[in-house]
This record gives C-alpha cells, sequence and structure tokens, in this order.
C-alpha cells in the first residue's frame, strides 16, 4: 500500500474497525475510488479480520465469550476515538472558516482617503518643473 492515497488505507483497515467497517464504503465512493482497488482491499482487510476471529474461536473453543466482551469494549473505545476526532475536525473547520472570514473582512475594509486642497489658482501649470522648484 506504498504510495496509495489515504482513502486506500482507510479502507482496508476500516474494514478491521467495528462501526467503521459499516461506513467506510461513503467516503470511497464520494473520492470515486476505482471499483477494483474498493473491492482488493474490502476483501483483504475482511480477510484479515474474520481470519483473526476464526482462528481466536478455534483455539478459544468454549472460552469465545472472553474475545466477545473484549471486541465489545473495544468497539466503544472505536467509537469514542472517533467522537473526539469528529469533533475536534469540526473545532478546527470553523475556527478556520471564521479566520478566513475575518481577514477577508479585514482586507475589504474602506480607508478613507484624505481630501485633497483644491487648486486655488491656475498660475504656474504651464511652467517647466525648474521653474516651479523657484
Amino acid at each position: 500500500m506504498a504510495g496509495e492515497n489515504p482513502y486506500s488505507k482507510a479502507v482496508f483497515f476500516g474494514r478491521m474497525i467495528p462501526i467503521f467497517r459499516s461506513l467506510i464504503s461513503i467516503p470511497a465512493g464520494i473520492q470515486r475510488m476505482p471499483l477494483i482497488r474498493f473491492t482488493l482491499l474490502t476483501t483483504a482487510g475482511s480477510a484479515i479480520w474474520n481470519t483473526v476471529f476464526v482462528v481466536a474461536g478455534f483455539y478459544l473453543g468454549e472460552n469465545w465469550h472472553v474475545v466477545e466482551q473484549y471486541a465489545d469494549a473495544f468497539k466503544w473505545v472505536v467509537v469514542a476515538v472517533g467522537v473526539v476526532a469528529v469533533a475536534v475536525f469540526l473545532f478546527l473547520r470553523i475556527r478556520r472558516i471564521m479566520r478566513e472570514r475575518a481577514a477577508r473582512a479585514e482586507a475589504s475594509e474602506v480607508v478613507p482617503i484624505a481630501p485633497v486642497a483644491p487648486i486655488e489658482s491656475a498660475e504656474g501649470l504651464d511652467a517647466a518643473p525648474s521653474e516651479l522648484a523657484r
């Protein structure tokens, strides 16, 4: 997976994480991930996840309930981390948008120009610059 975009990694590892396993297809579709890549990553991620549980079930036999309670606790940890990640993302995004708006408003403020005094006489307008310096 070296050189792949982050969405490929998200699909691969997302298939191993409770809750996200069901939702990972949405961002992959939004990013228009090619169907073949999506299918291969989904198959590989799901195969690893399922193999771990099948092997654990084989070796634990009647003690399967031990793994089940840890898997349930892991699910809630993942949910909590996901909620915190979304909250941080929203906070940072909203703060950036507010700063950009403030910068645009500051840049677009009209600065008043001091009035220019009217010319009271036309005397010397035809003179050369060297004559004006006198």
